[in-house]
Order: structure tokens, then sequence, then C-alpha cells
């Protein structure tokens, strides 16, 4: 694969600000919570970061956080960790991916993680 290998977003709290890929990462998991009515976000994207950190070239190993499937998947956290990636990733503000996408205004989470 061509780049770095590099981390965009992650299962629980850290983010990887490492380039500006990792909005690319945030942006996607806004998109797919939104797209999913607030039932599903897709988190832990991780792949090769071109040069310049601002493209990817191939992603791998993504984790989905869902309402709609039963609780039998140690990588499926439920609200929980859909409410760590609005709190702790994505964070109270749109970035400048998510507001080309014109997304919607993501509600923070009002209990305790």
């Amino acid at each position: 694969m061509l780049g770095t290998f590099g981390k965009l977003t992650n299962n629980t709290r850290k983010v990887i600000k490492e380039n500006k890929a990792f909005q690319y990462g945030i942006a996607f998991g806004h998109f797919t919570y939104e797209y999913s009515y607030g039932e599903e976000v897709v988190v832990d994207l991780q792949g090769w970061v071109t040069e310049k950190g601002e493209g990817l070239t191939y992603l791998t190993d993504p984790q989905i956080h869902t309402l709609r499937k039963p609780h039998n998947r140690k990588s499926n956290f439920h609200q929980r960790g859909i409410n760590l990636f609005l709190e702790e990733q994505h964070g109270p503000e749109c970035n400048e991916i998510c507001k080309k996408l014109c997304l919607g205004k993501l509600p923070m989470p009002k209990v305790a993680l």
C-alpha cells in the first residue's frame, strides 16, 4: 500500500490527530450516525494515509456501535459507544468536512459515560 498506516478514529475515546485525514474519519462517523437516525456509528477507521495526510488510499477493520443488533460482540458498545463517539471524538462542533457535507448538528449525550 502507498502511504503511511494511520488511525483516523478509535473504538472508544482516543482520537488521533496526526494528520488532516482524521477529519474524514470523524465526518464518516457523523454521516453514519445521521444516516442511521442515531442508531449506528462506524468507528475505529484506520488505513494508509497519503504523504501529505490529506487523502486515503485504503481503509481497514471498521467497527460498528449499533442499537439494531444484540449486544453479543465485544466491539459493539451500543449506546455507550455511540455516546463516546459523539462526545470524545466528534465533539460539539463539526469539522470542515462535516460542514461541506451539510451534516446536521449532533446531539451531545446528557448521561455520564
